[in-house]
């Protein structure tokens, strides 16, 4: 049986261990057309902090289709021919936290409750498993992972032109990483930026 976004919710709300960290409806994922998609795009959660340190809120995942937290993103995508309406985009932990992701102890727990219902979900819009998946940031490969030891550092996927297989994480697509770090636009990384061009066909 599967969990719905509600019990998801419900049980991190009635944890005393997870402080509570739900304080609003989670966002909307977001797609222009489900017959277009060409790629899956995961951030990590949908905290923000840039309001004078409370939480932004917002309807749609990294508030799209503005693009002032999806800029570099979409400048990675853009540069192997993907444009925003090519792409379904979710978090992989649904809920506002109250810490940056990177400071939040209890993400990975998160993670653990959400990453079934981000399956079911991708596998209804994709039953084939055709689709990649780029991750916009190391914590999400992470998360995702079936042996976290193979996780590189970011230097590593793209200086030695890694991604990872279907076989390799929880979702059974290629996982590639598509950082929003400013070190790692793909348009600094020419060989990293031709490479994922090969590996999505």
């Amino acid at each position: 049986m599967s969990i719905t976004e509600q019990e998801i919710i419900n049980k991190i709300k009635n944890t005393s261990s997870l402080l509570k960290q739900l304080a609003y409806p989670v966002p909307e994922s977001y797609f222009v057309n489900k017959d277009n998609i060409r790629a899956i795009v995961l951030g990590a959660d949908p905290s923000n902090f840039s309001d004078n340190g409370k939480t932004r809120t917002m309807n749609v995942v990294f508030d799209l289709p503005k693009l002032d937290y999806f800029r570099s993103i979409i400048s990675n995508l853009n540069c192997i021919g993907l444009k925003l309406e090519d792409v379904y985009v979710q978090n992989v932990v649904r809920n506002y936290c109250v810490a940056e992701t990177g400071k939040n102890k209890h993400w990975f727990t998160f993670a653990e409750l959400w990453k079934p219902l981000l399956k079911e979900d991708l596998d209804k819009l994709d039953p084939e498993r055709k689709l990649p998946v780029f991750a916009t940031a190391k914590i999400v490969l992470e998360a995702l992972l079936i042996d976290k030891s193979k996780q590189l550092k970011p230097r590593i996927y793209y200086g030695e032109l890694k991604y990872h297989s279907p076989e390799e994480n929880y979702l059974e697509r290629k996982l590639i990483p598509c950082f929003r770090h400013m070190d790692y636009p793909y348009t600094k990384w020419e060989d990293f930026n031709n490479f994922v061009k090969t590996v999505i066909g």
